[in-house]
């Protein structure tokens, strides 16, 4: 059980270092700039037209239109430096 639990407190600082170090792009607590981020060319439409549907749902339209496989990360989009969702592709 003490082995659980020292294994559990390693891989939890371990995360944490790497999300310190790692991290660019995290404004945390800050909702708007999330809402922000994720709303760009690249998401807009699904986005607009998903308010009121299920995940599954959004997934046979993005199947549908042939972006349920798409790879997205988040990053700068534009010469002002934006940050957002972009294909990452």
């Amino acid at each position: 059980m003490i082995v659980v639990v020292l294994t559990h407190i390693v891989l939890n600082a371990c995360i944490v270092i790497l999300f310190l170090m790692r991290s660019r792009f995290s404004l945390l607590g800050n909702t708007w700039a999330s809402v922000a981020q994720v709303v760009t060319a690249d998401t807009e439409d699904v986005l607009d037209s998903s308010t009121a549907k299920s995940d599954i749902e959004v997934l046979e339209i993005l199947k549908r239109d042939g972006r349920a496989n798409l790879r997205m990360s988040i990053g700068p989009i534009d010469e002002f430096r934006k940050i957002g969702v972009r294909d990452a592709g």
